[in-house]
């Protein structure tokens, strides 16, 4: 059976993005969504900067996100979950990447910074 995976969301793309540049500098894990709210809001303002003005499709232009410390936490849960739910759907193998996303006390991703490949 072929099971069928969407691409990640504009915010999971963001999540999955600020954690995955964290680690590739080798910053940190943070110990909770409140610590790490600042940090994202100037990562996503950052990335819209990045979009080419000419091109309407690029993601970026959506990028831009404002939170306190309970609405970046909500933002994060619900970016996390909806990213199961596509592993879940991608099926078991997918699943074993569970404990590659953040965990309890350690918003971070799970992977040693050269296991990480950003590219433009």
């Amino acid at each position: 059976m072929v099971r069928r995976c969407h691409f990640p969301s504009v915010t999971q793309h963001l999540y999955v993005l600020f954690l995955a540049e964290r680690a590739v500098k080798r910053e940190s894990s943070l110990p909770s969504y409140a610590a790490a709210f600042t940090d994202f809001n100037g990562f996503s303002a950052w990335i819209k900067s990045e979009a080419d003005p000419a091109n309407w499709n690029d993601w970026r232009h959506d990028a831009a996100r404002s939170f306190n410390a309970a609405s970046f936490e909500r933002f994060c849960v619900k970016a996390k979950n909806e990213l199961r739910g596509k592993l879940d759907s991608a099926g078991p193998k997918a699943a074993l990447l569970y404990p590659l996303l953040p965990a309890a006390r350690r918003f971070s991703l799970n992977l040693p910074p050269d296991q990480i490949s950003l590219v433009d």
